[in-house]
């Protein structure tokens, strides 16, 4: 919100702004959604072959349409936001597929003239050899057509509506580097233990324990608690069953019981933190959507980039309103961000 801000005070021409108004509206962003679902059902239509042999012209015309919009699309958001549209992940992520639909269209074109020039250079073996050894080269590229799929994830950022989504995602994200240490020791005990069944149930169990492959993957199989019994009665056939429970139940009581839930216990702890701080934030984006709908009402915006604040210092502002303040419910939140907002007025 506050880089739209930037925006709007730092553009310099009349048709950048209408620009900015195409590329930010709904409107654009549902053709987006239903050209990149469309996309989508004619990439699972694909895989069937019944359907590819019969409608092959359609797809190849189509897939030229869809990448002509996703070429559209980034050249608009490039021209509109400049070097800010490398600050977003998303927008990296879709121009890195859009350089490899590039490619494979490339390859496609290479590929089809190759097919109808092959039989005029059959009289020189060894180019058609060259040429051959190419083309290989050009089929083994096109397995990266199947990250094309991977644009119906941006399907996710423009249905706003499941929040849950994006609140998951931004807690596990914040949580990893408190994660780290407890699925270390994880690892560290699995290694132990690993060690310790190899030993103890190598000659009994060789199917389970011979090796440390084969010992690491039994005990994944008692980690997820889908398989242990099988683990445990097969050592029960061999007169070994004792040692083989107590063994089974100290290592899915260390691991799943009391580490597994230290996991779940600080991806609550941060989905908590999340959640209010997600409240606060659609509070300070209600009163930042106010100012910049009183930006875009006025007759001739001032375009000095003098004027143009920098993308975070309204929230740098905030921290240092904030700063040496406790707040125990959420109202007194939202009375601070009321009393910040007015003193700005």
């Amino acid at each position: 919100m506050a880089a739209r801000i930037h925006r709007f005070l730092d553009r310099n021409t009349y048709s950048s702004s209408k620009l900015i108004h195409v590329v930010e509206s709904k409107y654009f962003t549902l053709f987006l959604v239903a050209t990149i679902i469309s996309n989508t059902f004619l990439m699972i239509l694909e895989t069937y072959d019944s359907y590819y042999k019969k409608f092959h012209s359609f797809f190849l015309i189509s897939e030229k349409i869809y990448l002509c919009i996703y070429i559209i699309e980034c050249c608009f958001k490039l021209w509109v936001y400049s070097w800010r549209f490398f600050k977003t992940l998303w927008n990296c992520f879709d121009l890195f597929i859009i350089i490899i639909n590039i490619i494979d269209f490339i390859i496609q074109e290479l590929t089809h003239d190759h097919s109808h020039t092959s039989l005029q250079i059959d009289h020189n073996q060894h180019l058609h050899t060259q040429f051959e050894q190419i083309n290989h080269f050009f089929k083994i590229l096109r397995v990266l057509r199947v990250l094309r799929s991977f644009r119906a994830l941006r399907v996710l950022r423009t249905i706003r509506f499941i929040q849950s989504i994006h609140i998951i995602v931004k807690t596990c994200s914040k949580a990893l580097p408190a994660m780290a240490s407890i699925i270390f020791i994880m690892i560290i005990i699995t290694c132990i233990s690993a060690i310790v069944a190899r030993s103890l149930f190598g000659d009994v169990c060789p199917e389970k324990f011979s090796n440390l492959v084969k010992t690491f993957f039994s005990l994944f199989t008692l980690l997820t608690l889908d398989d242990w019994y099988s683990v445990y009665q097969v050592c029960a056939e061999r007169d070994y069953s004792n040692f083989q429970l107590a063994f089974c139940l100290i290592y899915i009581f260390i691991i799943n019981f009391i580490l597994l839930n230290l996991l779940m216990a600080v991806l609550g702890k941060f989905k908590a933190i999340y959640l209010l701080f997600y409240c606060v934030e659609q509070k300070v984006r209600g009163h930042l959507q106010k100012l910049l709908d009183g930006i875009e009402a006025l007759p001739h915006p001032a375009y000095s980039p003098d004027l143009a604040p920098s993308d975070y210092g309204l929230f740098r502002s905030m921290v240092h309103f904030f700063r040496g303040r406790r707040f125990e419910t959420f109202g007194q939140v939202e009375a601070a961000c009321r009393e910040f907002f007015e003193s700005k007025e």
